[in-house]
């Protein structure tokens, strides 16, 4: 089962790009399968231990999915046969949690042969083929912007997984003397800079900052280090200060007409925000603000219960070029205008009651050579928190597959040590 587990994970990272693929009259969408098969493989670990070990995080997933269900019907009554994408939502979130089941009751492996150590496996194919849009200018071009993304759909995406795997990197370069970590932490770094995520930059910073927190002195060298060579890789960039733009609210005048919508009266319409109707803003964060302002308005018609689950691009007047609604680029801002000021409190409550439950483990490990393992993944939560203020990261499968099995991983280990312990104390 073990084995099974991982090859999924580790081939999960090179899927994003079959999302359609069309097999005679079929189009099949390849992550999904892999995540239905996860959910298969949870299952026959139900069926085999008949009372799986349960950590109490996975009570707080079981006790969110449930409350997330009348959210799929309100999808499905609302907007019929294209409301059923609350139903494919809601199995790729229990796939999730599926992974956090299965990392955390299967018997922990030792060295090379470790879940979080081949985890890492799931890392060369989006480098590569990251690399090969460095080199033949491929990837998310925009005018002068030139966004790296590997396999996954969105650079940011990208980012977002390299910042997970430069956490994992940290904590093998300093358990491990061997050179090939630090020249994975040297080749991450220069990819997540090809992404110019700056979401994942800030949250780079947040992970770091956190792990300064229980360092000894030679390993907050090693971070202020790390820090001090990403700021001058950073700064080599050509590139880094057209991104730079996004934070300079460059107003150009452009007047959006109000757009129609399905979710209101057929003679009505929905009024795009006031500040972008009198002008749009140039870079992302102001493009950010006037869809939020737009969203916001939207909520306000359905306040406590929303519109249904993964409804954004049914409802929202700003659509793509093949007419579908944009993400909110906020997951707080997502579950409210879908599921309301109730839904978004549940939300709430799963991530809190989460990041309670990854703190205290946390605090509770044994520190090896500098931060232990969970606290450096405390670190990461904290960082995806953060980030998904602004960007649609509870939608990034990959990374949600790989912290939560990293995190099952890490708690089984921490457990395993603690029942060694104690059989190993002398009973008074």
């Amino acid at each position: 089962m073990f084995e099974i587990l991982m090859a999924l994970l580790v081939t999960r990272s090179g899927l994003e790009i079959f999302t359609k693929v069309n097999l005679g009259p079929l189009r099949l969408n390849v992550p999904a399968l892999t995540g239905l098969a996860v959910l298969g493989l949870a299952a026959w670990l139900i069926v085999l231990k008949k009372r799986p070990a349960w950590h109490p995080i996975a009570t707080g997933w079981v006790l969110w999915l449930v409350v997330l269900l009348p959210f799929v019907f309100l999808s499905w009554r609302s907007f019929g046969r294209e409301g059923l994408i609350a139903v494919r939502e809601w199995i790729r979130l229990l796939s999730i949690a599926a992974v956090f089941l299965l990392a955390y009751n299967l018997r922990p492996r030792e060295g090379r042969r470790s879940g979080l150590r081949l985890l890492f496996l799931g890392l060369p194919i989006p480098l590569a083929v990251a690399l090969y849009q460095l080199i033949f200018r491929k990837g998310l071009v925009s005018g002068a912007e030139h966004r790296l993304m590997g396999t996954l759909a969105h650079p940011n995406s990208l980012g977002l997984l390299l910042v997970f795997f430069m956490a994992l990197t940290y904590d093998r370069l300093r358990h491990s003397d061997h050179p090939l970590w630090t020249i994975l932490m040297a080749i991450e770094m220069v990819f997540l800079i090809g992404t110019l995520n700056i979401g994942g930059f800030l949250m780079l910073g947040v992970v770091w900052a956190w792990i300064l927190l229980r360092e000894e002195a030679r390993g907050r060298a090693v971070v202020l280090g790390l820090c001090a060579l990403f700021a001058l890789t950073l700064l080599t960039n050509r590139q880094a200060p057209v991104k730079a733009k996004m934070f300079v609210p460059v107003l150009v005048t452009n007047r959006l007409l109000p757009v129609k919508t399905k979710t209101v009266e057929a003679d009505a319409s929905v009024q795009v925000a006031p500040v972008v109707e009198r002008r749009q803003f140039g870079g992302s964060l102001g493009w950010r603000l006037g869809h939020w302002a737009n969203l916001i308005e939207l909520w306000k018609r359905k306040p406590w219960l929303g519109y249904g689950l993964h409804t954004t691009s049914l409802i929202n007047p700003w659509k793509t070029v093949g007419e579908v609604g944009f993400d909110p680029h906020s997951d707080v801002l997502r579950y409210l205008v879908e599921t309301g000021a109730a839904g978004l409190t549940a939300f709430c409550g799963f991530i809190l009651f989460s990041g309670l439950q990854i703190l205290k483990a946390a605090r509770r490990a044994r520190p090896g050579r500098g931060a232990p393992l969970l606290w450096i993944l405390a670190g990461v939560f904290l960082a995806w928190q953060g980030g998904s203020l602004g960007d649609n990261l509870i939608s990034t499968t990959v990374f949600q597959f790989y912290f939560w099995a990293a995190l099952g991983f890490a708690l089984r280990e921490e457990k395993s040590v603690d029942e060694r312990t104690r059989e190993a104390s002398p009973v008074p």
